[in-house]
């Protein structure tokens, strides 16, 4: 198959790893003290306004607040040398496999959040494949009021619409589509950020769920376009995750059984294939809850499967369905153990 003999090829090239941390302005200051030559892109998620920092590097503000901290960044790097370049609302640092980009699109409620969001696709679509990175692995969304009603439509189901839309117009394979996440923001624009590479990944899907890709109408005019995870030689990608058997939701209020089956749903995704094994290390987590005191719970039933070693940052978000309590993401180092 072509798409594996690419995705072999990546691996003997030994493309450049990607490295992946959450951290304080403080830890940021100190990053930037030492130079931004490897520095892909940054996110600060914050409820607060927060100024976009002075390097050439992508930034983008993400208006949901961390639990524990009032500012928290997420910041990629890699070792690989970065050019950056700015075009309109987009912001690309480019290395020698791996493209980081991000964008902001003016949505605000009531809007028709299809056509923005098919807008911002065909956007992203149209440098990744004009600059020879083709291939989107990684994409993160936040989309404002995500259960309010956007032109008659829930505003997730018209973001799936515009979608499904850029996909279909761009030529792409929906079952080949990147790890994904959409959550939900008090305010702001319509804010993406993504991971993309001149080498294909390999999609994961969980043999617990239907693929969102087909996924029935009761979800929409169109169905959400990711895989549940993607392999790629630089990370593996897992995306947001939560208490989902089918397509169905599961266990409505019940903060713990929801809790055990993302963390089920998770370890499908993370377990070596080879013998049935979870990784000893190199995973990192993001969890999404719409109740900040929820945390301890989330927190220990994490430890408890991946260890306390294990990193975790904690947001406070609105989840796509409403009947949802978490939504947990993550990755696994290229440097762990293979899938």
């Amino acid at each position: 198959m072509q798409e594996k003999s690419l995705f072999s090829e990546a691996v003997k090239r030994k493309a450049a790893p990607l490295h992946v941390t959450c951290c304080s302005p403080e830890e940021l200051a100190l990053f930037l003290s030492e130079g931004t030559q490897s520095l892909l892109g940054v996110a600060g998620y914050s409820k607060y306004t927060v100024n976009d920092p002075v390097f050439p590097a992508p930034f983008i503000h993400i208006p949901i607040a961390p639990v524990e901290d009032d500012v928290l960044f997420e910041l990629w790097s890699t070792d690989e040398s970065v050019r950056y370049e700015r075009h309109g609302p987009i912001h690309l640092a480019y290395g020698s496999t791996i493209l980081f980009g991000c964008l902001t699109v003016d949505s605000l409620p009531g809007d028709n959040l299809a056509i923005g969001t098919e807008k911002a696709y065909r956007l992203l679509f149209s440098h990744m494949d004009c600059s020879g990175y083709g291939n989107l692995l990684r994409i993160w969304h936040f989309i404002s009021h995500i259960s309010d009603d956007s032109s008659g439509l829930e505003r997730y189901r018209a973001f799936n619409e515009g979608r499904y839309r850029a996909f279909v117009a761009c030529g792409k394979d929906v079952r080949n589509a990147p790890a994904a996440s959409a959550l939900g923001s008090p305010e702001g624009p319509l804010a993406i950020y993504f991971i993309a590479s001149k080498f294909p990944g390999v999609p994961l899907e969980n043999k617990r769920q239907v693929s969102a890709y087909n996924y029935p109408k009761d979800y929409g005019p169109c169905s959400p376009v990711f895989s549940r995870a993607m392999r790629a030689s630089c990370q593996t990608f897992i995306s947001g995750t939560a208490s989902i058997v089918g397509h169905a939701s599961m266990y409505r209020g019940d903060l713990s059984e929801q809790t055990r089956e993302t963390i089920a749903n998770l370890c499908v995704l993370l377990t070596n294939d080879k013998d049935g094994s979870l990784p000893s290390s190199g995973m990192r987590f993001k969890a999404y809850l719409r109740y900040p005191g929820h945390l301890p719970f989330v927190r220990e039933a994490l430890s408890e499967k991946f260890g306390s070693q294990t990193p975790v940052a904690f947001f406070q978000a609105q989840i796509c369905r409403r009947e949802l309590l978490l939504e947990i993401e993550g990755t696994l180092d290229s440097t762990g153990p293979s899938l």
